[in-house]
């Protein structure tokens, strides 16, 4: 649906996600999540995002990242806070609903800049399968 936007119709979208991998969560908080992970790095990216996916020890890593500016280092710590946000659009709900999420299946959210530029949004989920697709 992002691609079929305006500013998605710009951007590449890059899916390294080398395993089907079924999560120990409600499919709906999943697409919550992933909705809104995509739909920032989608409004902050210049030309590229990028998922990637790994499982160990029963959790799954899934990282968004874009090659947009990434986030100023004295708001990173806050902007998955209620209300917290970027731009002037928005609510400033989405990370912060994200995170709610996340604790829910006591996984974690992390941000940090990628050294190149960009964002890198991670979330850690419990799997309850995984089936390789090679």
């Amino acid at each position: 649906a992002l691609e079929k936007t305006p500013k998605g119709e710009t951007i590449t979208y890059v899916n390294n996600v080398p395993k089907r991998v079924e999560l120990a969560v409600d499919q709906g908080d999943f697409l919550e999540v992933a909705g809104n992970l995509l739909e920032n790095a989608t409004k902050f990216a210049v030309h590229k995002i990028t998922i990637d996916c790994g499982v160990k020890d029963g959790w799954a890593t899934i990282i968004v990242s874009d090659d947009g500016p990434g986030v100023d280092a004295v708001r990173i710590a806050h902007i998955s806070k209620r209300g917290v946000r970027l731009d002037t659009s928005g609510s400033g709900l989405g990370l912060a609903i994200v995170k709610d999420i996340v604790d829910a299946y006591q996984g974690q959210l992390l941000l940090k800049n990628k050294p190149d530029g960009g964002l890198a949004a991670t979330v850690i989920l419990p799997v309850s399968k995984v089936i390789d697709l090679a």
